[in-house]
């Protein structure tokens, strides 16, 4: 298994184990618990699913963008607990190269998010108009200083190779205190 996906069914299964105790000694804490890890379990889903997607190279350019960014996020929320408000069309229609472009890049933004911003409110869209598809991820964390990130730090970098070795156009804006948005544009010819 996934590192992550055995942490977070660690972490439901924990909380399983305290559920009987709670009910005898702090039933005020049974519906936070039950809350909590039906979100852990929902995300250790999602990220099975992901995982089992991953296993197989073109399951991932057959499986719409859509449903992929949408198992991302459960997954985002399985292990961090913060929500994403999602708008997310159905039917995208990208070369192979660009829709796992954007896939991956959505994975490193949300991985971003809940390493280093603090984060509360998510949202991830993907709409398609009719000359180019637009995704967009977005949080108001802490945000960051662009022209201070280190050299160290692969993620931004490999964002944008991804989306210049696909043929999108990455923009990534972030001030401090204001979070950050991550918006990748296809023009479709």
């Amino acid at each position: 298994l996934h590192d992550s996906v055995n942490q977070t069914i660690f972490a439901a299964s924990t909380l399983a184990d305290l559920l009987p105790r709670a009910i005898e000694r702090k039933p005020e804490k049974v519906a936070e618990y039950a809350t909590s890890i039906q979100q852990l379990t929902h995300g250790a889903t999602a990220e099975m699913r992901l995982v089992l997607l991953e296993l197989y190279p073109d399951a991932l350019t057959e499986t719409d963008l859509g449903t992929l960014l949408k198992h991302l996020c459960q997954a985002f929320t399985g292990v961090t607990g913060t929500p994403v408000t999602t708008n997310l069309s159905a039917q995208v229609i990208l070369t192979p190269e660009a829709h796992i472009a954007c896939y991956r890049i959505a994975q490193e933004a949300l991985n971003n998010i809940s390493k280093h911003t603090q984060a509360n409110n998510v949202s991830v869209t993907l709409n398609q108009f009719n000359d180019r598809v637009e995704l967009s991820i977005t949080d108001n964390g802490q945000g960051f200083d662009m022209s201070q990130t280190p050299s160290d730090h692969f993620g931004l970098q490999n964002m944008c190779t991804r989306a210049a070795d696909a043929g999108l156009s990455l923009d990534i804006t972030s001030h401090i205190d204001t979070g950050t948005i991550v918006k990748l544009v296809k023009v479709i010819s």
